[in-house]
């Protein structure tokens, strides 16, 4: 059984070492505002993608220093947010949890565009070349395909975040 371990600290400077990150980006036919309000839901973010659980560990309003915790096949991770512009972008990296990397961080980051917003994810994750040759092409599917359902629950759900988001 792995053992729960520290991740290195890690900032924006990750996303800029090409051997670790891969992206993938979506455009929604819904305003930036209501993807943005879906992204801080706690709730929402088991909809499109791999995770039994999302808390949030921190109060509102979120900002930089902002901790959850996330819970996903049997075990759990803490993150802490290194990056937030409200309305726009999130970036955070694992704090500790089972997953064998060294370092593990994402960025989601939300822009105008005609009928509506791009988002764009960024992963990077700190391993051996090996694990990150697996990963990424697997990853960038599952991420493709979870971003499509995210823009399908929001649709089906649209009232819900409009009620929530900022303009």
């Amino acid at each position: 059984m792995l053992k729960r371990r520290v991740h290195e600290t890690v900032d924006a400077s990750i996303f800029a070492e090409p051997k670790y990150v891969w992206s993938v980006s979506h455009t929604f036919k819904l305003p930036r505002n209501i993807v943005w309000a879906a992204l801080k839901d706690a709730d929402t973010w088991t909809k499109w993608l791999p995770l039994d659980k999302v808390i949030w560990t921190s109060s509102q309003p979120f900002s930089v220093g902002t901790t959850r915790i996330v819970e996903f096949a049997g075990q759990q991770a803490g993150e802490y947010f290194f990056g937030w512009e409200e309305g726009y972008s999130m970036a955070f990296r694992f704090t500790e949890s089972k997953v064998p990397f060294d370092a593990f961080a994402e960025s989601y980051s939300l822009r105008d565009v005609p009928g509506g917003c791009e988002l764009t994810l960024k992963h990077a994750a700190k391993t051996n070349a090996f694990a990150l040759l697996a990963i990424k092409p697997v990853a960038r599917v599952a991420l493709k395909q979870g971003m499509k359902k995210l823009e399908k629950y929001l649709l089906a759900n649209r009232h819900q975040f409009e009620k929530i988001a900022v303009s």
